[in-house]
């Protein structure tokens, strides 16, 4: 069976490449796009290899233990896959949730570091969702939401939210915001 450090440490090649041809699922396992994996792994491209694992993993596809996590809770999946790459390609494991009772049941099973929660969602809205994360937990909370009031802003943040961004966002913002918001946190423990 191949293993990741098979893929990291060196071109597979044999009975391995022929695993690895026959089973695109460990590809995606581990976030590769198959077709530059299959070219890198012939060609010996180790640090390219090497490159692509860095990013984080969506732990809609697979949980892990070693890195920030990060709860998504947002019903526009264009919103989600934006958020997802972004928060990948820094490092962080995302899961996401399309609604308020979905997002308060991930965040029971995956213990997130943080949660990004949009105020405006079907089943239960962000406000109900923030209070009852509150009543249960200290998790850090950033509002990612469309609705740009002041007032609106304001409110969360006398109710207890970390941070508030508002869409249209600005990609290396969210970033920052989350790194700032993750550094008060650690901090504060």
């Amino acid at each position: 069976m191949i293993r990741m450090l098979d893929l990291v440490a060196y071109p597979v090649s044999g009975k391995a490449y022929e695993e690895l041809k026959a089973k695109p699922a460990l590809c995606r396992l581990f976030n590769f796009n198959r077709e530059t994996v299959m070219a890198k792994l012939t060609s010996g491209d180790e640090q390219e290899i090497k490159k692509e694992s860095a990013a984080g993993i969506d732990l809609d596809v697979l949980q892990t233990q070693d890195r920030k996590r990060i709860l998504i809770v947002e019903d526009d999946p264009d919103t989600v896959s934006l958020l997802k790459l972004i928060l990948r390609r820094n490092g962080y494991d995302v899961i996401s949730a399309s609604g308020g009772k979905e997002g308060l049941e991930k965040f029971r099973n995956f213990e997130p570091d943080l949660v990004l929660l949009d105020l405006m969602m079907p089943d239960m809205d962000g406000w109900e969702m923030f209070s009852q994360l509150k009543q249960t937990s200290g998790v850090p909370v950033i509002i990612l939401s469309a609705v740009t009031g002041k007032e609106y802003v304001v409110r969360a943040l006398q109710l207890g939210v970390d941070d508030y961004l508002t869409k249209p966002f600005y990609n290396d913002e969210v970033t920052a915001r989350v790194q700032s918001v993750l550094r008060r946190a650690v901090v504060k423990k």
